[in-house]
C-alpha cells in the first residue's frame, strides 16, 4: 500500500453485521525489535507507556465495550521512505503493547492465547507517506483496528 499527499485517517467506527471495527491512528511507530534490544531499560518502559496510555486514551474516546470475549487485530505502519522491513519485527513491541492497554482498560479480561486474531502477515501491514513538506517524524504513524463481535 502507499499513500501519497493524505493526511492521518479520522477515527471511525465501522459496523458489519454484529461486528464492529474500532480504527484511530497513534503519532510514530513501534520500535522493530532491533531498535527495542538496543535499547537502555528505562527507555523501554517509557516507550511502553506512552503507548499503552495512547491506545486508552483512543479506547476512552470511542467508548469500546468492555469484556469483549474475543477481538481481532490489525495495523498499518506509515513510514516516510520505501525500504524493506519485516512484519515480524514490529511484533514484539506492537502486538505487546496494545493488548497490554487493552486489558489494563478493560476491553478484553485476559491476552491469553485464543483471545485475539491477528491479521494475515501478524496483522501488520506497511504503507509509505512519501510527502516531502512534510517532515519525516511527522509521516510516521501507526493505524490500529480492533473489530469485535458486539452482539451474540
Amino acid at each position: 500500500m502507499h499513500i501519497s499527499g493524505q493526511g492521518a485517517l479520522p477515527i471511525t467506527v465501522i459496523e458489519t453485521g454484529d461486528l464492529v471495527t474500532y480504527r484511530f491512528v497513534i503519532p510514530g511507530l513501534p520500535p522493530s525489535k532491533n531498535v527495542y534490544d538496543s535499547l537502555p531499560i528505562a527507555w523501554r518502559g517509557s516507550m511502553k507507556h506512552k503507548w499503552i496510555t495512547a491506545v486508552i486514551r483512543e479506547v476512552e474516546a470511542q467508548d469500546m465495550p468492555r469484556h469483549v470475549a474475543k477481538i481481532g487485530l490489525n495495523a498499518l505502519l506509515v513510514f516516510p521512505d520505501l525500504r524493506k522491513r519485516d512484519p515480524q519485527n514490529y511484533v514484539p513491541s506492537l502486538w505487546n503493547w496494545v493488548p497490554d492497554a487493552l486489558q489494563k482498560c478493560g476491553v478484553i479480561d485476559d491476552d491469553r492465547a485464543g483471545m485475539i486474531d491477528f491479521g494475515r502477515d501478524l496483522g501488520i501491514r506497511f504503507a509509505v507517506d512519501d510527502r516531502k513538506r512534510v517532515s519525516k517524524e511527522a509521516r510516521k504513524r501507526t493505524h490500529i483496528a480492533i473489530t469485535m463481535r458486539v452482539r451474540s
